[in-house]
């Protein structure tokens, strides 16, 4: 019985190039500078890969109902591998739950983080 292999490309298959993000993208909850002793959002991340100049927008999102903030940033090529930290707006009063950061470039959904805010 023969054996049939299917042809192979003779180009190589990649993938088309996207934004990305590395893995260890994080929205922690720190102090603020001020040494008012209350909490701020702060989003840590890094692009893996940028296909073209872009805007970066972050929305964030408290325990309960829609969106609080939004702010958006320009990103480059040239931005790849260098740490961004993107703080929440300082008028920002931050309750207890979960606060969410959803980072997008134009339609495109990037990635969604989380992080429980405690109650004081």
């Amino acid at each position: 019985m023969p054996l049939f292999m299917p042809p192979v490309p003779t180009d190589v298959l990649r993938p088309a190039p996207s934004f990305r993000l590395a893995s260890d993208a994080a929205l922690t909850l720190v102090d603020a500078e001020d040494g008012a002793g209350r909490g701020l959002l702060r989003l840590s991340l890094l692009f893996e890969e940028v296909p073209r100049a872009a805007w970066v927008v972050v929305q964030w999102f408290g325990p309960v109902g829609g969106e609080r903030a939004s702010d958006a940033r320009w990103v480059e090529p040239a931005d790849v591998g260098q740490p961004w930290t993107w703080d929440a707006p300082d008028d920002l009063i931050l309750e207890p739950g979960t606060w969410r950061a959803v980072l997008s470039v134009g339609d495109r959904l990037l990635r969604q983080l989380d992080v429980e805010v405690p109650a004081r």
